[in-house]
C-alpha cells in the first residue's frame, strides 16, 4: 500500500519510548548459541510453564479427537464473510469505515466480504482490520483466530501492532509509521 516510507510522519519520541517499554516487557530477543537469533518470551506476555506443557503435543483421546474433528469440519464451513458481517454488527461500524481505517483496498474488502472461494485474509489484512475495527486486544484475539492466524508472542511486529490496540489508538498510518520506524515491515505492504 505504501510505496515511499517517507511520506509517513515519524512517531512521536514520547510514544517511541512506551513502544520501547512494551517491546522490553513483552519480547526478549535473545541469540542461541549457534548465534541464530531467536526470541524468548518473556512470562509478563501470557506465557507461563504452565501454558507451555499444554502446548507440548499429546496423543488425544478417541473423544477428543472425534471433538477437534468436529471443531474442523466446522471450521472448514463457515466462510470468512460471516465474520466480517457480525464483526460489523457487533462493532456498529459501516463497512466503508472499517476497510479505510484498516488501509485495506476496496477490491480486497468486497472479495472478503462475498466469500467468494472461501477467501481469507492474510495476516497482514487481519491485523489492519483489527485496526480498523477498533478493536480490543482480545478482540484482535478471536478476528485473528477466526481467520486462522493468532498474535505471535515472539514478534516484534505482533507485539507494535497490539500496543496500539491496547492503547485504543487506531490511526493506521501511526501503526505503519511505528512498524517502519522500528524496523518492521508495515501493514499492507508487499
Amino acid at each position: 500500500m505504501f510505496h515511499d516510507m517517507s511520506e509517513l510522519c515519524p512517531i512521536p519520541p514520547d510514544v517511541r519510548k512506551r513502544i520501547e517499554k512494551w517491546l522490553k516487557e513483552h519480547v526478549d530477543e535473545t541469540s542461541s548459541s549457534d548465534d541464530v537469533p531467536c526470541v524468548v518470551v518473556n512470562e509478563g506476555a501470557g506465557f507461563t510453564a504452565s501454558l507451555l506443557d499444554k502446548l507440548i503435543p499429546r496423543r488425544l483421546s478417541p473423544t477428543a479427537s472425534a471433538t477437534l474433528a468436529a471443531k474442523m469440519e466446522s471450521m472448514r464451513e463457515e466462510p470468512f464473510a460471516n465474520e466480517l458481517n457480525r464483526w460489523l454488527e457487533r462493532k456498529g461500524l459501516d463497512p466503508v469505515a472499517v476497510y479505510k481505517g484498516a488501509g485495506v483496498a476496496k477490491q480486497v474488502w468486497a472479495k472478503l466480504r462475498s466469500g467468494s472461494g472461501g477467501r481469507r485474509p492474510s495476516k497482514d489484512t487481519a491485523l489492519a482490520l483489527a485496526v480498523g475495527f477498533r478493536m480490543t486486544p482480545e478482540e484482535a484475539d478471536e478476528f485473528l483466530s477466526s481467520a486462522g492466524y493468532a498474535f505471535s508472542p515472539s514478534s516484534r511486529r505482533d507485539a507494535i501492532v497490539r500496543f496500539y490496540l491496547a492503547n485504543a489508538d487506531w490511526d493506521i498510518l501511526g501503526v505503519n509509521s511505528a512498524l517502519f520506524e522500528f524496523g518492521e515491515k508495515p501493514l499492507g505492504e508487499r
